[in-house]
């Protein structure tokens, strides 16, 4: 019989794997209209025969590789150590996206060449007025990011309240099955640990919050007004989830900090992942359903424009990555899955990407150097 921790794991992988496939499944679904698998199309293109065929057919690969490997993956727990089966899954979800993005580039090749051969009008990028609607959605305000300030300020206090009292050794890990795998002695460095963690993971998520709203807006064809009404509400509601999220990792990190002071149990602990994968499972799937990339499932459509909204494929490599130096913006939105990605041509987007990296790095290396 399987143990508690066991089960526990299982129950987090088989999250994982339904959150993975369903979000690589889907993309083509909730990509603008007018673009389809990374290269533009006109909106009335969007649903023809072809393109139709194209993505079902992306659909029907990619979630029978998922069930394939996500079953195949599972199913290690009961050939291998825990410890083997962790890694396994790992290297097995990793191959999965190298899967699905071979089988994304496999279309974009081909929508790429349909587009060749089709007459299809190009139309010249148009800059609108757009006026402000006092009852339009707005981007969640900066100040309410202090509350991450608030929560790791608690997370230090009761540190240092709890600090004297504490064994010469603290806990600083779990294994998956809930054991405590690593010890540490006791000293103000190991418990800053998670705090500057958190602090590390905040600058993350502001940082982010800002690229959101300092995005390029594109109206996605059709009604131009509509359309950037759309996008802007679209940057309102990711800021909000965006907030969210960050809220509920800061507070997952202090339960983490409050495990190793002794002040949480180990099955709080282990349940806060899982319930934190869970809530981010239904938001993303609400994002994907009711919003859509750029707002473009938000109320309904004027219009349905026949042309190429803005010829720039030239700018994509590969429909994934935005390079351009003649273009001033530092973020766009993604032509193929939710979101924005940085533009490339742009050397304060090099440096904030080299800025993430250095602050991703460092929140993986600074629990070794201080342990």
């Amino acid at each position: 019989m399987m143990s508690i921790g066991n089960l526990m794991f299982s129950g987090t992988m088989l999250l994982t794997w339904i959150l993975v496939v369903f979000a690589s499944c889907l993309v083509p679904f909730f990509s603008r209209k007018n673009t389809a698998f990374g290269v533009s199309i006109p909106e009335s293109e969007y649903h023809t025969q072809f393109l139709s065929n194209l993505r079902h057919r992306y659909f029907m690969v990619s979630l029978i590789c998922g069930i394939v490997l996500g079953v195949g993956s599972l199913l290690t727990q009961f050939w291998f150590s825990l410890n083997t089966s962790v890694w396994i899954q790992t290297v097995l979800i990793f191959a999965y996206l190298a899967i699905t993005t071979g089988i994304y580039l496999k279309c974009y090749f081909e929508v790429g060449k349909y587009k060749q051969t089709s007459n299809w009008e190009t139309t010249q990028t148009v800059a609108a007025a757009l006026t402000v609607d006092i009852n339009e959605k707005k981007p969640i305000n900066p100040l309410w990011f202090l509350s991450y300030l608030a929560i790791i300020v608690c997370s230090i206090s009761v540190g240092i309240i709890r600090y004297p009292s504490l064994p010469a050794q603290i806990r600083m890990h779990y294994n998956i099955a809930g054991q405590v795998d690593r010890y540490a002695t006791k000293s103000i460095s190991n418990l800053l640990m998670m705090p500057l963690t958190q602090v590390l993971m905040a600058l993350i998520f502001f940082v982010i919050y800002y690229a959101i709203l300092k995005a390029k807006n594109q109206s996605g064809g059709g009604d131009i007004e509509e359309g950037l009404k759309k996008d802007r509400a679209f940057k309102a509601i990711m800021s909000k989830f965006l907030f969210l999220m960050g809220l509920a990792v800061m507070i997952l990190f202090s339960i983490i900090q409050l495990s190793t002071l002794g002040l949480v149990g180990v099955s709080v602990t282990i349940a806060a992942p899982i319930v934190l994968l869970v809530v981010i499972f239904a938001a993303i799937a609400y994002l994907v359903v009711k919003v859509g990339q750029g707002g473009s499932r938000l109320g309904g459509s004027k219009g349905i424009n026949s042309k190429v909204v803005a010829e720039d494929d030239n700018h994509w490599i590969l429909g994934l990555i935005y390079y351009n130096k003649d273009d001033p913006s530092i973020f766009v939105e993604k032509r193929f899955g939710m979101g924005y990605t940085v533009n490339f041509g742009s050397l304060v987007g090099k440096i904030i990407i080299v800025a993430l990296i250095i602050v991703i790095a460092g929140s993986l290396v600074l629990p070794h150097i201080l342990h």
